[in-house]
């Protein structure tokens, strides 16, 4: 299966251009730079190529006055990290280096194991249930302990059989997710947690 991932990092943010200094010095030299071998027929552009590059040079005016680019203002840049259908969660190491410190992580999620305790307790799974094939009854029966219509096990025992139950649920949900291709939630919390994501946001698009 094929996934696409993006890493979107914004250029280091600057403190702003002097105009009111860099404006009138510009002007000043704009018959100097219209008549240059390589022409500056519009003075005031080189405030955008001060703040439009990375890491611009410096220029240097016919003046000899020397244009800087703005200082860092001290404010990380933003990284955006995307990625799409992941098998088995993003486990790379080079991964892992390429989107460390994300701003946001935005990671295709599907499948989750929803533990028992927040769901809706006996009733509703009866419910959720109804007109369900018989194959997929049997197996939840034999997963849960429980019979479709019937009491389930005595309190005492209730504890110790849905943490194994859950433990089996959640280890069939993730083989489910990544036959298919899929990450699920805990995936992508050990890989937002390895690449320290300030913000993670799970979403999934589906053709279906």
């Amino acid at each position: 299966m094929n996934a696409l991932g993006y890493i979107l990092q914004e250029p280091i943010p600057r403190l702003p251009l002097d105009t009111a200094h860099l404006i009138p010095l510009l002007q000043s030299n704009a018959t100097a730079l219209a008549a240059l071998p390589l022409p500056v027929k519009h003075p005031l552009s080189l405030l955008s190529h001060l703040t439009s590059l990375p890491s611009p040079d410096p220029y240097t005016l016919p003046s000899g006055d020397v244009l800087t680019p703005p200082s860092p203002s001290g404010i990380p840049p933003r990284k955006l990290v995307i990625f799409g259908d992941c098998s088995g969660g993003t486990s790379n190491l080079i991964f892992e280096e390429m989107c460390r410190d994300a701003s946001l992580l935005i990671h295709e999620c599907t499948n989750s194991a929803i533990p028992e305790l927040v769901q809706r307790g006996d009733k509703g799974r009866k419910v959720r249930m109804k007109g369900m094939d018989d194959g997929l009854v049997k197996r939840s029966e034999e997963q849960t302990g429980k019979k479709v219509g019937h009491e389930g096990p005595k309190e005492g025992d209730e504890e110790k059989s849905r943490a194994e139950r859950e433990a089996i649920k959640v280890e069939e949900i993730r083989k489910k997710a990544q036959k298919r291709g899929h990450s699920t939630p805990s995936e992508v919390g050990e890989f937002a947690r390895k690449i320290q994501a300030r913000r993670v946001v799970v979403n999934h698009f589906s053709a279906m």
